[in-house]
């Protein structure tokens, strides 16, 4: 699909399930946009990996768009299939209540019952072909040495600890390109010490709520065009940031390896063995569920990062993906 990524996306929340706003989530959540906002990263957080990968995927913003150029959809129209795409993912939905959601959206613009059909069509081809991609693991230092860790060099700390006392993981690269900084006059290094530069320089000093950290991962100049791994790395960085998540850090090698520590580790407890994940190819299914109500989008919202699911999650189940026949 390299051909597609010549194609500009406009920079609209619509093409993007995870950050358009619904304002029947914020409702549903007494109006308390912050538990909106908690409420949706823990449903994510919950998704299967497969799930995560295609509202991760750079592909999944640029087939809206071009969906929405090849039917002569309105934008509006884009953001409530975009809802219902996350509706569905978190198991608030079925496909047929999607497909049934959709048609009549666009029944409303004047789109006939078939052309629906063959829009709903595109939208399941785009999502075979999605979680069929293939995603390339591109090593990192931390990444390349982690098969050959000796556990007991191993130790957890938060990452500004971890900096304080190993100087040298300053200079770690942790994405594959370089990013812009402002006050440099050319791309530096990924490295921790710039993306934590980069970081201060666009959200600023002190805590930060999950909606600014989430414009930062994806909507910051830097971080919108990230692959998948690389925005779970600077993710965990942040999160070691703001809440002092412990890191594992290799003190013989003084590199980082960037993966989450089980829930009860203490600062002495070994690593468990690093594995490198291999892509998953799942097939699509959804079960049933009870019905939310019908997204609401309002004209001209802007959107924030938001996650919201108050339901139990369908997708925790065993094998919850594909589109029933």
């Amino acid at each position: 699909m390299a051909s597609e990524n010549t194609t500009i996306v406009p920079e609209k929340n619509e093409y993007y399930p995870l950050l358009i706003v619904d304002e029947s989530e914020l409702l549903a959540a007494g109006g308390d946009e912050t538990q909106m906002v908690m409420e949706r990263l823990q449903a994510y957080a919950q998704l299967p990996e497969e799930s995560k990968k295609i509202f991760q995927s750079d592909n999944l913003p640029l087939r809206l768009y071009q969906m929405e150029q090849k039917f002569g959809l309105q934008t509006a129209s884009i953001g409530r299939i975009s809802i219902l795409l996350r509706w569905m993912f978190f198991g608030k939905i079925t496909w047929n209540d999607f497909v049934m959601r959709i048609d009549s959206i666009l029944l409303g613009e004047g789109m006939p019952h078939e052309k629906t059909q063959e829009l709903a069509g595109f939208i399941h081809q785009m999502l075979t072909e999605i979680a069929a991609e293939e995603v390339p693991v591109e090593p990192t230092e931390s990444s390349e040495e982690s098969s050959t860790i000796d556990q007991k060099s191993i130790l957890y700390l938060p990452i500004l600890k971890a900096l304080s006392t190993y100087p040298e993981l300053h200079y770690q690269r942790i994405t594959s390109d370089k990013i812009v900084m402002k006050g440099e006059h050319e791309p530096v290094p990924p490295t921790i010490r710039n993306w934590l530069r980069v970081y201060r320089d666009e959200v600023g000093v002190g805590q930060h709520s999950t909606v600014e950290r989430g414009q930062f991962l994806f909507q910051s100049d830097n971080t919108k065009t990230l692959s998948t791994s690389d925005r779970e790395v600077l993710s965990l960085l942040v999160k070691s940031i703001e809440e002092e998540a412990p890191l594992l850090v290799d003190t013989e090698k003084k590199i980082i390896l960037f993966q989450s520590p089980p829930a009860t580790t203490e600062n002495s407890m070994p690593a468990p063995s690093a594995e490198v994940s291999q892509p998953i190819r799942p097939s699509l299914r959804f079960e049933s569920t009870p019905e939310p109500p019908t997204p609401i989008l309002n004209e001209g919202e802007t959107g924030e990062l938001s996650f919201s699911s108050g339901q139990q999650l369908q997708s925790e189940q065993e094998d919850a993906w594909k589109p029933k026949e």
